[in-house]
């Protein structure tokens, strides 16, 4: 562990995975739940996320193929008005640029959403392996509650087994 320094004592470390003089007080409990039900509430959002995705990229589709339909039919526009018609060529344009845009957005919010997730799932590993050093064990229930304006209620059950010292 190169540059860390022990919170107890304020020097370098001088054991190799773990501290015999480790204390964790109250805060594990609160890391524990903090990193569990963000972890919960990111994968509850699973099913509206890849809705949205889902329902961006069919958009996003459904515009190209306008854009491709005007793009011919506008040909047949301007032959008819003898080349007097090339202010209707923006119409294709148009299409196409919005269904870029709105498969962009369905794109950024999946790339958001796994990006959170790979943050998320990464966290409680990295938390386990701790808790697994210092053999405590937990076992936590969380219940998401309704989202009032952005906040949601939840409730959260958990047993730590520390071991005796």
């Amino acid at each position: 562990m190169v540059g860390s320094v022990c919170g107890l004592t304020d020097k370098k470390p001088e054991f190799n995975k773990t501290c015999f003089k480790i204390e964790f007080e109250d805060t594990i409990e609160d890391r524990i739940q903090e990193v569990n039900t963000r972890l919960v509430q990111e994968e509850s959002k699973r099913f509206w996320i890849y809705g949205y995705f889902s329902i961006m990229v069919l958009g996003g589709l459904a515009l190209f193929a306008l854009a491709y339909f005007l793009v011919n039919h506008v040909a047949l526009i301007n032959d008819e008005l003898n080349g007097r018609g090339q202010i209707v060529w923006i119409l294709p344009v148009i299409s196409f640029a919005i269904g870029v845009k709105i498969l962009g957005l369905g794109v950024g919010t999946l790339r958001t959403h796994l990006i959170e997730m790979g943050d998320r799932n990464e966290k409680k590993k990295r938390l386990d392996q701790v808790l697994y050093l210092y053999n405590i064990e937990y076992n936590l229930k969380i219940k998401l509650g309704k989202k009032y304006h952005g906040t949601q209620d939840v409730y959260v059950d958990l047993d730590l087994k520390k071991p005796l010292r």
